[in-house]
């Protein structure tokens, strides 16, 4: 088994949720412990926003049909570049900035704004 810090999760949740693509930051292992060090490119605020760019000519979505959903002021960029700026659970300065915030409830909830 490889363990990789946050690829390892993101990656598995992608697989059971049936999702198209998972980015995330790989944490280094040695012996089967995580080391702390991330290994490549750290997915930063500008990262993730270029990330829904890209997905969005990839598979020719207009930007209207976006949605970026965060929790941390690092997802702010992400989700300006998106339509619909969804912030769950989030920390002070996202629930202001977002266009709605999910701040009872889980994630489900944001069904409610996809219909």
């Amino acid at each position: 088994m490889h363990l990789a810090g946050f690829t390892y999760f993101a990656d598995y949740l992608r697989d059971r949720l049936g999702l198209d693509v998972s980015v995330s930051n790989t944490l280094g292992e040695e012996d089967g412990t995580l080391t702390g060090e991330v290994i490549g490119d750290i997915i930063n605020a500008q990262v993730k926003a270029d990330t829904v760019r890209a997905l969005s000519e990839q598979w020719s979505i207009p930007n209207t049909q976006t949605v970026a959903l965060g929790d941390g002021a690092n997802d702010l960029v992400m989700m300006e570049e998106a339509a619909l700026g969804v912030a769950c659970h989030g920390k002070p300065v996202v629930n202001q900035k977002a266009d709605v915030a999910i701040r009872f409830g889980g994630l489900h909830n944001m069904l409610y704004f996809m219909k």
